[in-house]
């Protein structure tokens, strides 16, 4: 499989989990466990860049890591920093959430745009994409057009898998779905797309752009 496929099911796959984790868990034991993670990654680079190895069962854990960084690292990078930015990315999200007592609905939502329209734009792109984007040549219309078309129904569904499981309505009630996420996860989803055609680190700006987008449109309509 491709170096690329694989960071982008790598992503796709840990910022859709996330969703599940939030909702069953509070916001700091996803930071203390996102911690731990991004510390163990460093660990197993510095043991793998001295040549050391751990012992027994910790060994193991530790090839089987260091086989999947090294599977995931883009050939240039000289550390594994994606993990760093992708984790700030979503944490950022979710703790301004919590500060501005927003919906983890938007969070949830630019989750998505980040995991599956990233992960939808560069493999699209890459495979079919002809028309450059006339500031950044080295991406697509195709790709950013496969980005939001993948991404939007993913971040709707997520937002409404936060207020149908916060709220969590009677049977005979009905669904407690905001009319207004509708086009206010399209416009997150569209801003967060956009925000990867530029030379900034996307794993940062995909959730960040995708999320003030939508907080700020959300603040303008009285739904927050």
């Amino acid at each position: 499989m491709d170096r690329e496929v694989k960071r982008k099911i790598l992503h796709a796959a840990a910022a859709i989990l996330a969703v599940p984790f939030l909702l069953l868990f509070d916001l700091i034991i996803g930071i203390i466990v996102a911690l731990i993670g991004l510390a163990v990654i460093a660990l197993i680079w510095h043991l793998e860049d001295h040549e050391r190895e751990l012992k027994g069962p910790a060994g193991h854990g530790q090839r089987a890591l260091a086989k999947a960084m090294d599977e995931t690292m883009r050939p240039e990078e000289a550390f594994p920093w994606a993990p760093y930015y992708f984790v700030g990315g979503l944490l950022t999200v979710a703790i301004g959430s919590e500060i501005l007592n927003i919906p983890l609905s938007l969070a949830f939502a630019a989750y998505a745009v980040l995991g599956i329209g990233d992960a939808a734009s560069a493999l699209i792109g890459k495979a079919y994409g002809s028309i450059p984007i006339p500031w950044n040549p080295t991406m697509t219309l195709e790709g950013t057009a496969a980005g939001i078309t993948a991404a939007y129904p993913w971040a709707l569904m997520l937002a409404g898998v936060y207020h149908l499981w916060v709220e969590a309505p009677q049977i005979d009630e009905a669904l407690p779905f905001p009319v207004h996420l509708t086009w206010i996860v399209l416009a997150g989803t569209i801003a967060g797309m956009i925000a990867e055609t530029f030379d900034f680190e996307d794993n940062l700006t995909i959730p960040v752009v995708s999320w003030a987008t939508m907080t700020l449109l959300a603040w303008a309509v009285g739904f927050v």
